[in-house]
């Protein structure tokens, strides 16, 4: 039940998204006690294969492209939290995925983040269970470790994906999840500018402001 309540909250929260860099939904269905959502089908692949590709030919991708992608995301992510219901009331929605697997990008050259599925609104029916984790580990920011996401927190994996981009690797990788969660909440991220000394100077600093941790 607590699930089902939980992918009915995706609908109903992620049906009042209407903006050209999210992916839309179109129909909750419920078939024989079976529950669907009907999505915007985006013709093309998401930002992963894409990373994955470039690193096995030991390139990466181009620096506007990088620009282009961060920002087409940012602008997602900004109507989002900045999204008010019929009343007025900010629905509070925080992501708490934004990875490389929930960017899509079309071949008419479009950036769509996807899956709210477990986004946390102030609006949804289902609570989270205290102290349960959402989100992947390589991108999640620290305060959500410590399970205080706050919209911020989508900033933050913003910034990993950014650095991630430009550096051809994860910023706080490591080879355990616990290992990982610790660098995540005890060091910064390298200086992504001097590990690539010909990415551009304003690219670089605003990914490692989006990785501040305070």
């Amino acid at each position: 039940r607590e699930f089902i309540d939980m992918f009915r909250d995706e609908a109903r929260i992620t049906a009042q998204l209407r903006h050209g860099n999210i992916v839309q939904v179109l129909e909750l269905r419920q078939d024989d006690g079976q529950y669907a959502l009907v999505l915007e089908y985006v013709d093309g692949v998401s930002l992963l294969p894409v990373m994955a590709r470039e690193r096995l030919a030991g390139r990466a991708l181009p620096h506007a492209v990088v620009a282009h992608v961060l920002s087409e995301v940012a602008r997602a992510l900004d109507y989002a939290h900045r999204k008010r219901g019929v009343d007025g009331v900010s629905l509070g929605i925080i992501h708490r995925d934004v990875s490389p697997s929930n960017v899509l990008l079309s071949r008419d050259g479009e950036v769509k983040l996807a899956d709210f599925g477990i986004a946390r609104a102030a609006s949804r029916i289902s609570s989270t269970r205290a102290g349960g984790i959402k989100g992947k580990l390589a991108y999640i920011a620290p305060e959500a470790l410590l399970g205080e996401a706050t919209s911020r927190s989508d900033l933050f994996s913003l910034g990993v994906m950014g650095w991630e981009l430009l550096a051809g690797k994860l910023p706080f990788d490591a080879d355990t999840d616990e290992a990982r969660m610790f660098r995540v909440i005890s060091t910064d991220a390298a200086d992504v500018g001097a590990l690539v000394p010909d990415a551009p100077p304003a690219l670089a600093a605003i990914v490692m402001r989006l990785l501040t941790k305070d």
